[in-house]
């Protein structure tokens, strides 16, 4: 696989694609820390030369690249850039919630690791306690508001709502209905 992954990026430099599925390639085999150089390659190929004509997978995909490269980032145990990755994430939708476990999992210190990170302490992350986590939290989500709906960005004020269409169905936030 490698093999021809470098013979690709010789030949087509500006395709961040390879890195693309390089990184994915890594990630299945749980090579975390290669999966996300390749990963993280291919989002600064993708800001460098751009989608036209090249970079359709990733393009396609670009919400779960970030959010797979937030796994790999805690998986290595390096939780500033997963945490850096969750907050890219959520300012651009903060209803994703699997990123925001994602994110709070990684401000909790988890003591198994604890061990394993000593001998790497200079890069070990702190315990963050409950009041830091809600500030931190507090820059993306309005906490004071009421409701099941935090900085709404455009969407319905709170509350279950149905269709307009009049029909019965199952209700869901934001007005979505299933009939």
């Amino acid at each position: 696989m490698m093999e021809i992954y470098d013979k690709a990026i010789r030949l087509i430099p500006k395709e961040c694609d390879y890195d693309y599925v390089a990184g994915k390639f890594y990630v299945a085999k749980q090579d975390f820390k290669k999966g996300a150089y390749h990963l993280a390659r291919a989002l600064q190929i993708l800001d460098k030369h751009g989608s036209v004509n090249r970079g359709e997978l990733l393009t396609g995909n670009l919400q779960g690249t970030w959010e797979l490269l937030a796994m790999c980032h805690y998986q290595n145990g390096d939780l500033d850039q997963c945490v850096k990755c969750c907050t890219a994430l959520l300012k651009a939708d903060r209803y994703l919630m699997s990123t925001l476990v994602m994110m709070l999992c990684a401000f909790k210190w988890d003591e198994e690791r604890d061990a394993a990170k000593a001998a790497n302490a200079a890069k070990a992350a702190k315990a963050a306690d409950a009041a830091d986590v809600a500030m931190f939290l507090g820059t993306l989500y309005d906490m004071n508001r009421k409701g099941p709906y935090l900085h709404p960005a455009g969407r319905h004020e709170g509350g279950l709502r149905e269709s307009g269409e009049g029909g019965q169905g199952h209700l869901f936030p934001g007005g979505t209905a299933v009939l």
